[in-house]
């Protein structure tokens, strides 16, 4: 059920930081619609080069941005962890055709305890 994930996720936010919920929105809110809309009408790539803009990660593509983002994530979950065993998937699982999953195609990005972590 989502809104159990969501109550975890946002609990999980607001007690390990800076993080506050400003807001709680219908996804067919016309703000937000119309928000969607046009960035739907934008060239993304071009909005990601003006998010990024003066930022550190600016000149990485998205694939490298991406991994860098992951591997910092890792390591802060590992930091905030510290009690917790952390293992990398073996990416032996099968894919929806069969074949065999590689470390990149695994389900999760790491193991906390056991738990598997998706970075997003």
């Amino acid at each position: 059920i989502w809104q159990d994930g969501l109550s975890t996720i946002l609990q999980k936010l607001k007690s390990h930081g800076r993080c506050q919920q400003l807001a709680v929105m219908d996804m067919d809110d016309r703000v937000l619609t119309g928000f969607l809309d046009q960035a739907m009408s934008c060239n993304s790539q071009a909005i990601t080069a003006k998010a990024y803009t003066g930022a550190p990660l600016a000149v990485m593509n998205g694939a490298l941005r991406g991994t860098r983002l992951q591997t910092m994530a890792f390591e802060i979950d590992q930091l905030m962890n510290p009690s917790c065993k952390f293992a990398l998937p073996k990416g032996d699982s099968l894919r929806v055709c069969g074949r065999r999953r590689g470390h990149a195609q695994a389900k999760v990005d790491w193991l906390r305890d056991g738990l598997g972590i998706e970075f997003k």
